[in-house]
């Protein structure tokens, strides 16, 4: 009972009434740097009025460092990790590329997760809807907050 459906990743930048019509009719989408925006996006296009978002803790640069050589690593920290077995490998911008982000890109980039969080929660209020940041710990500040123990 599996069905595949394809998303129209089509990023739309221009007058807000506009975006919004091509947004609601899945002519385009916000640009999604990372998969939390595309699916807050597609949770609402598809008619969830309260949306909750648990585990978004987007804290990437507590893990950046430069090392000797003057690269940017990364030590990539996930729930399941010791972090005490992970060791920092160079930040790069693709896994079949040895290309790394410089610092600034990396925030640049960062930079437009955020961005998209702040959009996704302009459209939740077009669309009537509300998304809710109930992660523990979490930088994004797009969505108002709600304890995991009031859900």
């Amino acid at each position: 009972n599996i069905a595949i459906k394809y998303i129209n990743y089509t990023v739309f930048k221009g007058f807000r009434k506009v975006q919004y019509f091509f947004y609601k009719h899945n002519l385009a989408m916000p640009q999604s740097q990372n998969v939390l925006v595309a699916s807050v996006f597609l949770a609402l296009n598809v008619g969830f009025e309260e949306v909750i978002v648990v585990g978004a803790d987007h804290s990437w640069h507590e893990q950046l460092l430069v090392n000797d050589q003057n690269v940017v690593c990364l030590k990539q920290i996930h729930f399941h990790d010791d972090e005490k077995q992970l060791r920092a490998v160079p930040f790069v911008k693709a896994p079949h590329i040895s290309e790394t982000f410089r610092m600034d890109e990396a925030f640049h980039a960062w930079a437009k997760v955020f961005d998209g969080h702040r959009k996704m929660n302009s459209y939740a209020d077009y669309l009537g809807a509300k998304v809710f940041n109930a992660s523990e710990y979490s930088y994004v500040d797009a969505y108002p907050r709600k304890k995991i123990e009031s859900l």
